[in-house]
């Protein structure tokens, strides 16, 4: 492997909630990084199990950790912000309180970043374990955008993205992120915020296994996975009204925060959200058309 900048911190957020059963190795694999110069920034969302005793034990032999502890539950998405707010490093990238990172995650994927630097995003080919970390044969679908112009990319992103689950836990340019909605408050945060990444950059997998992501049920329909959500990303579980309408909710951000309203007030990428919205709209036209059907129930 290549010689890198070891100089360079990276960060790790963690929104933790009730991760008793698996935290304890989650927080080994990323302590054991072979890539030394880190941060791990833990969010505990208010757990009911031993969830925040054993990221504080953590936190007392390794001065590189620290935790945030918070007197309620107040849902992922504040929690995803939280983490993210209170990182220093060049590079971040998210954590899960249950999954499993190669002992190399950091240093190749801090390589790959530092090697090229029109890419935004660097995550490896990823393995499905169970709850009692047995690896599944599910195998997830490759997606890169590396050397693909800016126009086909944004287009790209839009219609062709999958497994948004695995690249959302990638290693990301800190300062680029920060133009993005940072986990907007609407069903799928993750896939918006990747949509918004994606114009100021490349996306470049590693052909490596480096990270498993445990799954407690695979295959949940996409009303399962839409019901888990509701449940787990908004505070006290109250849903909002626009977070019903997740596909118009995620054409509306693309529009709001690349074009109309920019983070940093940079609006250079002024045309490319009203662009990649139709071309979201493109690929989901069979769900609007379905949410026309339902409006005229009430709209005749």
């Amino acid at each position: 492997m290549k010689k890198i900048n070891n100089k360079k911190l990276v960060s790790i957020g963690i929104p933790a909630y009730n991760g008793e059963p698996y935290i304890r190795e989650a927080l080994q694999s990323l302590v054991t990084q072979s890539y030394k110069h880190i941060e791990i920034i833990v969010s505990d969302d208010a757990s009911t199990d031993a969830t925040l005793s054993i990221c504080k034990e953590f936190a007392r032999k390794d001065k590189r950790i620290k935790i945030l502890q918070s007197d309620k539950n107040r849902g992922a998405i504040l929690n995803f912000r939280k983490v993210f707010n209170y990182t220093h490093g060049e590079y971040f990238m998210w954590g899960s309180n249950h999954d499993i990172w190669h002992k190399n995650f950091v240093k190749i994927l801090v390589l790959i970043l530092e090697e090229n630097r029109d890419v935004v995003l660097a995550y490896p080919r990823t393995k499905a374990i169970n709850e009692k970390g047995k690896v599944l044969s599910y195998r997830f679908s490759d997606f890169d955008t590396a050397r693909v112009p800016k126009m086909k990319r944004v287009k790209l992103v839009c219609q062709k993205m999958v497994n948004v689950g695995n690249m959302a836990y990638g290693l990301m340019r800190r300062d680029i992120l920060r133009r993005t909605s940072i986990y907007p408050y609407c069903l799928m945060p993750d896939r918006l915020v990747l949509m918004e990444l994606s114009v100021w950059g490349q996306f470049k997998q590693v052909k490596k296994y480096l990270w498993k992501r445990r799954f407690f049920q695979l295959k949940r329909t996409a009303d399962d996975e839409i019901h888990h959500q509701y449940l787990s990303l908004f505070e006290d579980g109250k849903i909002p009204f626009w977070a019903r309408f997740p596909v118009l909710t995620h054409m509306i951000g693309l529009i709001v925060f690349i074009s109309l309203f920019p983070r940093r007030h940079i609006y250079s990428n002024f045309f490319i959200g009203f662009y990649m919205a139709f071309w979201y709209f493109v690929r989901k036209k069979g769900y609007m058309n379905r949410l026309i059907l339902f409006l005229k129930r009430f709209f005749p």
